[in-house]
């Protein structure tokens, strides 16, 4: 007991290809969960943060990341239920979350209780759940249930657990009796004037996979260095999560681009 450190975590949802910094120049996050070509990161801040000048400074320390690496990419969060993809012992001090970060342009950000700062769209969480699902099944993938519930956490952490579940149940099993297809008014696919073939939707189903995969990589690299690790073909295909071809194909285009 004599070592407990007293912490307050923050969960942040960041879509890398939205960022207006690269990820590696975030702090090493303690944990990471995988979501396809988002992920989120879980940041262990020294000490509680439970007076009103306390809460004050946390709150202007989380506004000021997400404005600092953009508010389309960075959003507050709740952790998955599943154990993290990556996780490490890393505790930092709130100076260090907030070294290089930008001022923020709007001073009444930092009134605003976290409480608040994601429920302002608890009115749309149904629907940017449905509509993650609308997209996902137009790239020819059909999600799972937990990723739903994931995505509707993400957009209202701060709501109850079981309304997300059940909006998420609720919406799978709708999609489900319908076979997972798009909605009457993004069901015709096209290709210039004329519905797609199944050789035209096959290929757009590898694009789409292929345009993941890579995605997965870039995320992958941007992690290692964060952790400040070599980064090596195995390395990568672990950290991505994809196969060792893969990760190489993709190293080599990094490497030729000069991002590695």
């Amino acid at each position: 007991m004599d070592n407990f450190k007293p912490k307050t975590p923050i969960a942040l949802l960041v879509q890398p290809h939205k960022l207006q910094r690269p990820a590696h120049t975030m702090p090493a996050p303690a944990a990471i969960w995988w979501l396809g070509s988002c992920y989120i990161v879980r940041y262990d801040i020294d000490g509680y943060f439970a007076t009103r000048r306390g809460i004050a400074f946390l709150q202007d320390a989380v506004a000021r990341f997400i404005e600092t690496y953009g508010p389309e990419a960075v959003k507050l969060a709740t952790t998955p239920q599943r154990p993290p993809d990556w996780t490490r012992e890393a505790v930092l001090h709130l100076r260090d979350f907030v070294a290089g970060l930008d001022s923020l342009k709007r001073k009444r950000a930092n009134k605003v209780p976290l409480q608040k700062v994601a429920s302002t769209n608890f009115d749309e969480t149904f629907w940017a759940m449905k509509l993650w699902v609308e997209r996902q099944l137009g790239q020819n993938r059909i999600p799972t249930e937990a990723e739903i519930r994931a995505i509707g956490e993400a957009y209202a952490p701060h709501k109850e657990r079981s309304t997300i579940r059940a909006k998420a149940r609720s919406i799978y099993r709708w999609y489900a009796a319908r076979g997972f297809e798009l909605t009457p008014d993004e069901r015709k696919r096209t290709v210039g004037e004329k519905p797609m073939t199944r050789q035209e939707a096959a290929r757009v189903a590898t694009q789409t996979r292929m345009e993941r995969a890579k995605a997965r990589v870039e995320a992958a690299v941007n992690l290692l260095k964060m952790q400040g690790e070599k980064i090596s073909v195995r390395k990568l295909a672990e950290a991505a999560q994809v196969g060792h071809t893969t990760a190489a194909k993709y190293l080599r285009e990094l490497r030729a681009q000069g991002v590695v």
